[in-house]
């Protein structure tokens, strides 16, 4: 008597049928959650924007990597991923900045700063005559005098 044919799929096909679901699953909701987490910052940006128009700032410079060596003469803000702050000479208007990392190497500020977004950095050739204000992760203080002081919120000062 000749053997019946399998009827159904074979283990393997089962398993291999299986991961191709599990990972496009898993395709999917990394897709899902990149957009949810770029809508989430994209909102943060904007609502610091408008915070910042709301004090009278306008954006002057918007790029991945900004470096300012020029006062501004107006109250300014920047906005890019990585911006350096080094003045050679006082700054008299308010400024901003929105970015990743924002790296304070020489300055003497008179008017409030403004810093959202990860990391700052001010070294003791920086003083903040009035306030830094700052939502960020981490403010990394090398020595810069602040005579108006740090507020505003963040997770850590080092």
């Amino acid at each position: 008597m000749p053997t019946p044919p399998k009827q159904g799929m074979g283990t393997g096909a089962k398993i291999g049928i299986g991961c191709g679901i599990a990972v496009l699953v898993l395709i999917l909701l990394c897709g899902v959650g990149g957009f949810v987490g770029w809508q989430v910052i994209e909102g943060k940006v904007k609502a610091w924007e408008g915070e910042f128009a709301a004090k009278g700032l306008t954006l002057s410079e918007t790029a991945q990597a900004i470096t300012v060596t020029v006062p501004p003469t107006k109250p300014t803000y920047y906005k890019g991923q990585i911006v350096t702050l080094n003045f050679s000479e006082p700054v008299t208007v308010e400024i901003g900045v929105i970015a990743q990392v924002t790296e304070v190497v020489q300055g003497q500020f008179k008017e409030n700063v403004y810093f959202r977004g990860q990391v700052i950095n001010a070294n003791p050739s920086v003083k903040f005559e009035k306030e830094l204000n700052v939502e960020c992760q981490v403010v990394q203080d090398r020595g810069a005098t602040m005579v108006g002081g740090l507020t505003g919120t963040y997770s850590a000062r080092q």
